[in-house]
């Protein structure tokens, strides 16, 4: 007597996150009897409709336990995937459905530069970077060494502290040689960008320290 057992995954495939280019896996485990895997791929997540995929590039082990996806790209980003095993017995089991997000990392392509203005005025510090999602935090060193590094709240002459561009309201003498940087943070699997330092440069009006003497009586020819 032969007794032959029908799929039944064991192991479900889980969502993953990556940058775009990088490899990325999707694997399940299945007992039965003579199974055979085929993976499949929706567009909309995991909504369907569903298509076969074929071992093409990106993707290789269509027919496997494990699918891999080779680079991935942007446009990836919401894939659904999920794998159907079959064997001798009927029915076929379908796994789970999982989605894949492809995030791009955080670049710096605009640095913030230094400021020089008079005591009273107003400064602008301002990053342009390229990624998925960035948060931004400014800090602040007033050693004029480059550190330590404090981060700025928002509040009395700061303001923006938390996007791509810090403003300084009102700075004075003393905040002169203070720098400015700001930390970048994208989207998962992780990644964190510095900028360069930014330098203040607070300058001063003129002021007369000392007068000149009222009444001065002198004799001719002095």
């Amino acid at each position: 007597l032969t007794v032959n057992t029908a799929p039944n995954i064991t192991s479900q495939p889980t969502n993953v996150t990556v940058y775009t280019g990088s490899p990325v896996s999707f694997t399940i485990t299945a007992t039965g009897t003579n199974l055979t895997y085929q993976w499949q791929l929706s567009i909309t997540g995991c909504a369907g409709p569903w298509v076969n995929l074929t071992n093409s590039a990106p993707y290789s082990g269509v027919n496997t336990a494990t699918l891999t996806i080779n680079p991935t790209t942007v446009a990836m980003n919401g894939y659904g995937f999920r794998c159907v095993v079959s064997g001798t017995c009927a029915p076929p089991a379908t796994s789970n459905c999982a989605v894949l997000t492809v995030n791009t990392p955080i670049t710096i392509t605009g640095q913030p530069a230094n400021a020089t203005l008079c005591a009273g005025g107003t400064a602008i510090f301002s990053v342009t970077v390229t990624g998925t999602t960035p948060t931004y935090q400014w800090q602040e060193s007033t050693s004029g060494a480059g550190g330590p590094w404090n981060n700025i709240t928002n509040g009395g002459i700061y303001s923006g502290a938390t996007s791509a561009s810090l403003t300084l309201t009102g700075v004075n003498a003393g905040m002169t040689g203070y720098q400015y940087r700001c930390v970048i943070n994208g989207a998962p699997p992780g990644g964190v960008a510095n900028s360069n330092p930014a330098i203040l440069t607070v300058q001063t009006a003129p002021a007369i320290t000392t007068q000149p003497v009222v009444n001065s009586t002198i004799c001719e020819g002095q």
